[in-house]
């Protein structure tokens, strides 16, 4: 398939996944409270902070039943294609959430 046939391209494929994830992790915040009311930036971190976990526990659960019902012919594992089904989902998710931050601004003034 694609990616993940030899161990250096699963390398490569976890050391841009670990920087996107950094990145984003350390942006998102700022791009929240920038994109809200200056006098209200405590409020917007804080909800921010909320739905991320909320987010993170929902998607964990919806992942692991992915996991659970896409399994091999002898029922024991999930299949290479429940994993494949995760990514596709996962980098979807991960565009929409790009072109979310390319949206998200304030007008000054």
């Amino acid at each position: 398939m694609v990616l993940h046939d030899a161990w250096w391209q699963m390398s490569l494929t976890y050391a841009v996944l670990g920087f996107a994830v950094g990145l984003a992790l350390g942006a998102m915040p700022t791009v929240v409270v920038e994109a809200g009311d200056p006098s209200r930036s405590g409020v917007a971190t804080a909800v921010y902070n909320n739905v991320k976990t909320l987010g993170g526990a929902v998607a964990g659960g919806v992942f692991a039943s992915v996991l659970g019902s896409l399994l091999t012919a002898d029922g024991k594992a999930p299949g290479e294609r429940a994993y494949v089904a995760l990514w596709l989902v996962a980098g979807g998710c991960a565009l929409a959430a790009a072109g979310a931050v390319a949206l998200a601004h304030r007008e000054e003034g």
